[in-house]
């Protein structure tokens, strides 16, 4: 065999060996060439605000799983997306220790409304856990990522609820008393006796009166925003965290030290508020300074009696009025002391009327619609066609009936404080730079889940 023909062979055995060798490292594990699978990050409790969850402690393995939580399962995924939440939806089980499954809940918050929340899925049974019982969670492997990828294996989160619910609340020993220091006219330090409990006492709940206005976790709490010579009684109660609380804690009737200072400002004669920029929905107010024997702090604005807002200057804009409406505005001065005059400078006012609507605001293509996504038993996503304009279109109006909800410059909206089981109309208007407002827009019906 000559030079070139063992060359030959040598090359044809080393491309047999690494096809063997070199293949497996680029085969896909979830059947997508070169992709990568779901994975599985972790399972936390966790609280959710308006679009925006907690990442509270770990369950896995743990002992002490409140009997409702609300679990956030973590991947490192988007799997929330329209194409893929229908089923990844039904891939989460919470079973009892005898395998028996437990009612549940799942829901995800949309990647359309916050991003950052497209990895995440919530699981909350429907009824109490039993305590100190086990259970387990189990995602399954068909969760599907938005790309398409799976997790190709089931995951089982073992955890444990806390123990048997402690019903013993804790006890003021006799004696025991809550005692004020540091009165001053606008506040007042209270202490008091330590509460025993047969587990621990956890907090402590502060009230005035019948009004909660703080938990402590000490035995001491400064009270605040108090009005100077008026009597107050202060109570306080003591819990445990499992959230047994007495009902015949120590009190306390403290005044606090009269005002040094009981002259309100004054307007002086001529003082006026006028308006200014007076448009569809707003105006702006400028008033005359008041005086005061020591001096004017902030200035109070009403609407009609409704106070709108407390400034220290002698300017305030007012927004969110109706178009072709009539508004009786006042302004109050105040000094350091709570002295408020009761005779300031009042403005009457009619906002601009709304102008036609005919050929100049937005129009909507034939065919155009709103749509409902997400629904839930207190909220839903609504997402609509775009309106069309000469120039351009500025922002969408959203109505629920006749009561506007909000306007925002994209074409969807996220709808909260809905009532289970209702049923809701829902519409949009398109508005462009000029302020015209179409009257045509798409609406849609919508019942919120039980």
């Amino acid at each position: 065999m000559n030079s070139k023909s063992k060359v030959l062979s040598l090359f044809l055995i080393l491309t047999f060996v690494l096809s063997f060798t070199i293949a497996p490292v680029f085969a896909a594990t979830d059947g997508t060439a070169g992709a990568k699978p779901l994975d599985f990050v972790g399972a936390y409790l966790t609280t959710i605000t308006g679009t925006t969850s907690t990442t509270g402690e770990s369950i896995i393995d743990s002992t002490t799983v409140p009997l409702r939580p609300t679990i956030k399962v973590l991947v490192d995924k988007n799997i929330v997306t329209d194409t893929v939440w229908p089923n990844n939806q039904t891939c989460f089980t919470l079973q009892d220790a005898s395998g028996t499954n437990v009612p549940i809940n799942v829901t995800m918050i949309p990647d359309t409304v916050n991003f950052s929340e497209r990895n995440n899925a919530f699981i909350s049974p429907l009824n109490d856990l039993v305590a100190g019982k086990s259970y387990r969670l189990i995602v399954s492997g068909n969760l599907t990522a938005k790309t398409g990828v799976k997790m190709k294996y089931d995951k089982v989160v073992n955890f444990t609820t806390l123990g048997a619910t402690d019903t013993t609340a804790p006890v003021w020993a006799s004696g025991s008393s809550l005692t004020a220091s540091n009165v001053t006219q606008t506040g007042v330090t209270l202490n008091w006796t330590a509460a025993t409990d047969n587990k621990a006492v956890t907090s402590y709940k502060v009230y005035n009166g019948t009004t909660l206005i703080g938990t402590v976790t000490g035995t001491s709490y400064t009270v605040s925003g108090l009005t100077a010579g008026t009597q107050y009684t202060f109570k306080v109660q003591a819990g445990d965290a499992a959230g047994n609380w007495t009902t015949n804690g120590p009190a306390k009737t403290v005044t606090t030290a009269a005002a040094s200072d009981t002259t309100a400002p004054v307007w002086a004669s001529g003082s006026s508020l006028t308006a200014s920029n007076v448009t569809q929905a707003g105006v702006t107010l400028n008033w005359t300074a008041a005086t005061d024997n020591k001096a004017v702090t902030s200035y109070k604005v009403y609407n009609g009696t409704t106070l709108l807002g407390t400034v220290t200057g002698t300017s305030y804009t007012v927004s969110g009025l109706t178009a072709g409406t009539q508004y009786t505005f006042k302004v109050q001065a105040g000094d350091a002391a709570g002295n408020w005059t009761t005779n300031g400078p009042a403005k009457t006012i009619t906002t601009q009327q709304q102008p036609p609507t005919s050929g100049t605001a937005p129009t909507w293509r034939y065919g155009s619609k709103v749509s409902a996504y997400y629904v839930t038993k207190n909220g839903l996503v609504l997402k609509w066609t775009p309106a069309t304009d000469k120039t351009r279109v500025k922002t969408y109006k959203v109505y629920r009936g006749t009561i506007p909800l909000g306007t925002v410059t994209g074409t969807y909206f996220v709808v909260h404080g809905l009532n289970p089981g209702t049923q809701y109309t829902f519409k949009v208007e398109a508005c462009n730079a000029a302020g015209y407002l179409s009257t045509n827009g798409p609406s849609v019906n919508v019942v919120t889940k039980k």
